[in-house]
Formats: C-alpha cells, structure tokens, sequence
C-alpha cells in the first residue's frame, strides 16, 4: 500500500513538473545578413534564464524572466558568405538562429574523377572584403585553401578509390554553395563474356 501511495505521488509531482516546463515559441527563425532584433515568447510556469552558444546573438535587455516573459535578442550583421546557425537556449528548451550571408556563387557546381583521384579548383566569386569559408564534408576530398576574402580559387585533392566497383560523391560546402564531386570506381571486366 505504501508502494502504491509514494508511486503516485512521484506520478502527480512528475505531471505538475511537466505542467511548469517553460515552453518557447517560436522555435527557429531566419535573418538575412543585416541581422537585427526579435524575441521569443515563453510560456508555461515558472522562471527561466537565457543563453546564447554564438558572440554574435546577444540577449538584451535581461537574460532571465518568468513565463510569460519575452526573450528579446539581437543578431549582429553578417559581413561573409558563410550561412551561419546560433541557438539560445531559453529555460531548457532551444530557440535556432539561421542567418544568411552575403550572395555568392561558384565558376562550376560539380567535377568528376576517374579511380586515381587527381587535383582540382572551384573559383567563389563575392563581393570584395567579404569573407567566405570552405569545408570538405568527407574525408577522401581535402582543401589546401579553406578560407579567404572576395573572388578566390579553391584548391582541392581527391585520394585514389579502391575499395568499390561503384561511383562516390561528396561535397564542399564554399561560402554556402554546395560543390559536388563524383568519383568513378575500378573497372571490371569478366572472362569469357558469353
């Protein structure tokens, strides 16, 4: 019988905690690279505190409050090419920032490669004094270059492939583009045919 009483009392205590749980709406949005202010709107019960992962959100006028309390925030300007993602965390739940970054684009969108890899370049055209970042998303492509300002030549080495009969792709990510490189696999041949 005692069991039975302390089992619904942890029940009872755990539905009043999930009833106070702060909640947050919305839970992403999108700036362009001029960045600029907004809020979250909190509800539930309770108090909440707030954070930010990134130097370029910044929570203003205060960083606490009680449900039913805005979460006021700014978002600095974006001066790169780069799409970049911040998140707040507001009470225990996770408000996502995406901001966008100045336009660019790429001489080409994708390479191909036979099996023995080889040596490559993709040209990022942005306005002057824009910075720009370039990531490989696998391991066999790799940058000798991987960051600079303005219109710049993008460097890239892609391994030998051996280990399939298939084609791979990968991808670099350039100031916010999507590079493709498509790898072919060994040949094979059989014998006899027929």
């Amino acid at each position: 019988m005692t069991k039975k009483i302390v089992a619904l009392l942890s029940a009872i205590v755990c539905g009043f905690c999930a009833f106070a749980a702060i909640t947050i709406d919305p839970a992403t949005r999108t700036f362009d690279k001029t960045g600029g202010g907004n809020s979250v709107l909190t509800g539930g019960d309770g108090s909440w505190t707030a954070t930010a992962d990134v130097d370029w959100i910044t929570i203003s006028p205060r960083t606490s409050g009680n449900a039913g309390d805005s979460c006021v925030y700014i978002v600095d300007a974006n001066f790169s090419a780069d799409t970049r993602i911040g998140k707040i965390t507001i009470g225990g739940k996770t408000h996502t920032i995406t901001q966008t970054g100045y336009p660019s684009s790429l001489d080409k969108m994708s390479a191909n490669f036979p099996k023995t890899g080889g040596q490559g370049t993709v040209e990022i055209t942005v306005d002057n004094n824009i910075a720009w970042s370039a990531k490989s998303n696998d391991s066999w492509i790799t940058l000798e270059n991987s960051s600079g300002f303005g219109k710049s030549t993008i460097t890239y080495n892609v391994a030998p492939y051996t280990t399939s009969v298939s084609a791979r792709s990968g991808t670099i990510t350039i100031g916010g583009n999507t590079f493709v490189v498509v790898q072919s696999g060994p040949l094979v041949t059989i014998t006899p045919d027929t």
